[in-house]
C-alpha cells in the first residue's frame, strides 16, 4: 500500500493530499476551496502531497507550497460549473500546470520521508 494512502487522514490535517490518475498521465486537480482553506489556516507554510500508484508504497510527492505558489493564480485556473481548480500532470518528475504552462521541477521531492 502507498504510504500516502495509509496515512492520508493523519497528513490531511495540515497538508493538501491528493490522488494522481496515473491512467492519464499523473494528472490531478487542485481545488481553489482546498488552497484557499489551507492557506487561510497555514498560510504558505503546507505541503501539497500527491500520491500516484496506490499498491507503490514510495509513489508520491511531498512539495512545499511555496515551491509551487506561483503557479496557483486565479488567472491560471479553470472554472466549470462553479467548480474552480488549478490542472496539472507530473511527466519524468516535473509538474506541468495547464493554464500557465508552467514546469517545475518535483524530482527533490518524490518519495522523501514523511
Amino acid at each position: 500500500m502507498n504510504k500516502i494512502l495509509a496515512n492520508r487522514l493523519n497528513l490531511s490535517l495540515s497538508n493538501y493530499v491528493l490522488k494522481a490518475d496515473i491512467s492519464t498521465g499523473y494528472w490531478v486537480g487542485f481545488a481553489k476551496s482546498k488552497i484557499e482553506l489551507y492557506r487561510k489556516a497555514n498560510g504558505d507554510d503546507f505541503n501539497i502531497i500527491i500520491f500516484g500508484d496506490k499498491d507503490t508504497f514510495s509513489d508520491y510527492y511531498i512539495v512545499p507550497f511555496a515551491h509551487v505558489r506561483g503557479a496557483f493564480q486565479a488567472r491560471y485556473m479553470y472554472g466549470h460549473k462553479g467548480r474552480y481548480r488549478w490542472v496539472a500532470s507530473i511527466k519524468d518528475h516535473c509538474i506541468n500546470f495547464r493554464v500557465s504552462k508552467i514546469s517545475l521541477d518535483i524530482s527533490s521531492y518524490y518519495s522523501i520521508p514523511i
